[in-house]
């Protein structure tokens, strides 16, 4: 490396930014600024496990593959210690012909960070092992007016249970800016339904009111719309998703009519359980429903009711006894069908009221 070579791409200085999670992150942000700047970076593997790529973004090595593209017997821990490699390093501790399977650009957790679920501090020993979950958020300013926007990402930066970055371009929205006028080159679509700004003139996004990021101070009704990341150790992030799509599964069920007696979980039939969650055994009036996420889509498997194909127009998966939907909308709608095919003139409306799970 010469003299002129940035800290942020030293293989040495990278080193020395690898035994803490702060200095850790100055380096990925640093990394990140450069490449916005067109600077040319070089690549990097950390602790045997984390890429820095020549675009500045942070990628996970999911697995190591062989040229057929099976799984190499290879503990990335056994290097792990020898925290920073050129790209070049890196190959030679594989066998050869092995490549690597990686991420999208993900990122770590901030220091003082904790775990999503079970608020765990974040350390430098096990940060390689959290699973990100990344959502949009909408937050009122109320509390907030008269700062500015950098005030603003300064004090949700600060946050320990997720990671909250203002959305490029469109963050701040207020309902004074809202036009449901019809847009004049997009017949269907309105001017300006949600009420954005923006902090740059766009051609596709001519009635958002322009904003300066550096001036503007927060006014009254204002509102951020921030991308939110949360990082989960792995047996927190299973629960999490679990939990978040049995709410979702037993909802869709309440709200179609059916009376939910009773709901247990049950394994995942298609495989998907790390994102997709378990499936659910739910009894109801008509008898047990099994409902749970394959891929995709949700099943519905209805068998044990009745063994007749009740969807025979559907334009999805179907089969005596079965039906798959695309959405929890879609999922509520053919419950409700089901209910109407099986008990005819009955009522049950959503209480609001959903029964616990069974023990396991």
């Amino acid at each position: 490396m010469s003299r002129s070579t940035p800290w942020y791409n030293s293989q040495l200085d990278i080193i020395k930014h690898c035994h803490n999670l702060s200095k850790l992150n100055e380096l990925i942000e640093a990394r990140r600024g450069a490449h916005k700047n067109k600077e040319e970076l070089d690549y990097f593997v950390i602790n045997g496990r984390l890429v820095l790529d020549n675009c500045g973004q942070v990628l996970l090595i999911k697995d190591i593959v062989d040229k057929d593209r099976k799984p190499v017997d290879l503990d990335l821990h056994e290097i792990s210690l020898l925290t920073a490699l050129t790209k070049d390093e890196f190959i030679e501790m594989l066998p050869a012909g092995a490549t690597w399977i990686t991420s999208k650009d993900t990122g770590i957790p901030m220091p003082d960070s904790e775990c999503g679920c079970c608020h765990g501090k974040w350390a430098i020993t096990d940060y390689l092992d959290s699973v990100m979950l990344s959502d949009s958020e909408t937050v009122s300013l109320q509390d907030f007016e008269g700062f500015t926007i950098a005030q603003i990402e300064q004090a949700f930066w600060l946050r320990t249970e997720a990671t909250a970055r203002l959305v490029q371009d469109c963050a701040i929205r207020n309902d004074k800016w809202i036009n449901t006028d019809p847009h004049k080159e997009y017949k269907d679509r309105m001017k300006n339904p949600m009420g954005y700004s923006t902090f740059n003139k766009k051609e596709d996004r001519p009635y958002y009111p322009i904003i300066d990021r550096d001036t503007y101070t927060i006014q009254p009704g204002d509102k951020a719309v921030f991308a939110v990341y949360r990082y989960y150790h792995p047996r927190c992030h299973q629960n999490t998703v679990n939990s978040r799509i049995r709410h979702e599964l037993m909802m869709s069920t309440a709200k179609s009519g059916l009376m939910v007696l009773d709901v247990a979980e049950i394994e995942n039939e298609c495989g998907s359980e790390s994102y997709r969650g378990k499936w659910l055994s739910i009894t109801t009036e008509l008898g047990h429903l099994v409902v749970g996420w394959r891929r995709r889509f949700i099943e519905i498997n209805y068998s044990s009711i009745c063994n007749d194909d009740l969807f025979p127009d559907a334009v999805s998966v179907h089969s005596p006894g079965m039906l798959h939907v695309g959405n929890y909308n879609e999922l509520q709608d053919a419950l409700k069908k089901l209910k109407a095919a099986l008990l005819p003139d009955t009522v049950s409306p959503f209480t609001g009221h959903i029964p616990c799970l069974s023990p396991q």
